[in-house]
């Protein structure tokens, strides 16, 4: 199923998450990894992302988006390269499986039409073999 998960979603796909007292949540399981409660922001800020790999259905989009959470994941994925705009410095995050992307990042969908359109796509296709 085509699925846009980011940050609270992405969270919600862990098979664990861990409060800031330390009580642990058991979650869907999708991403093999615990996420945890940081008592400070984590990778704030404005990104640009890049699929890594051309050939995936980001169809060699390049989106705006941005960061702010006080989680970390201990597998937060490598999909995709975020690169922030004030320093050029760059860090892997991310999944992208066919149709899917789910990731800490919060996409600013109106910078790449390509990739919404290609969701959309994604979304009849899965919609009309029900």
């Amino acid at each position: 199923m085509p699925v846009i998960a980011e940050c609270g979603g992405f969270l919600y796909l862990h098979d664990v998450l861990e409060d800031e007292e330390g009580n642990r949540y058991p979650m869907c399981g999708v991403v093999p990894a615990k996420a945890v409660y940081q008592r400070r922001s984590v990778r704030f800020g404005y990104i640009t992302i890049e699929e890594m790999h051309k050939d995936g259905w980001f169809a060699g989009a390049s989106l705006r988006g941005h960061e702010f959470h006080h989680y970390e994941s201990e597998h937060p994925g490598s999909d995709l390269k975020a690169v922030r705009p004030y320093d050029g410095s760059s860090y892997r995050t991310g999944y992208v499986r066919d149709g899917q992307y789910y990731g800490f990042p919060h996409l600013y969908l109106p910078s790449a039409p390509s990739f919404v359109q290609a969701f959309y796509r994604k979304a009849l296709t899965y919609g009309n073999a029900q």
